[in-house]
């Protein structure tokens, strides 16, 4: 009788550990199965969001650019060198972490907008 004890205890940890095994793999299938609910959900909500969000920014860009009618040109060598010599930006001090070079360049950039001009260099 001893030695079945002995094995029944064994059987009945043996199906205690096929039922844990057996609801790990049924949580996990169904955490896979959530997964891939869960991306594709996310990928159709980032698309038609990319979507709607496009044609939203084209038509308020395009309606508040249009009353503005900015065009801007390529200026010569000449009219360039003016509008750099009449440019201010470069008296403003540089400070680390805040106003670096960048914010120099995105300036002139703006103040040469202002007047027309295409002066990016990309």
């Amino acid at each position: 009788m001893g030695i079945l004890k002995r094995i029944g205890i064994q059987i009945g940890s043996i199906i205690q550990y096929l039922i844990i095994l057996y609801l790990a793999v049924l949580i996990i299938g169904q955490t896979v199965l959530s997964n891939e609910m869960v991306e594709a959900a996310y990928n159709k909500g980032y698309y038609k969001g990319l979507d709607e969000g496009y044609q939203s920014g084209l038509e308020i860009g395009y309606k508040e650019g249009l009353p503005t009618d900015v065009v801007l040109r390529n200026p010569t060598y000449k009219e360039l060198m003016d509008f750099l010599a009449r440019d201010k930006t470069d008296l403003k001090p540089r400070i680390m972490g805040e106003y670096v070079c960048e914010d120099f360049s995105a300036e002139v950039n703006n103040n040469a907008e202002l007047e027309g001009i295409r002066a990016a260099f990309v």
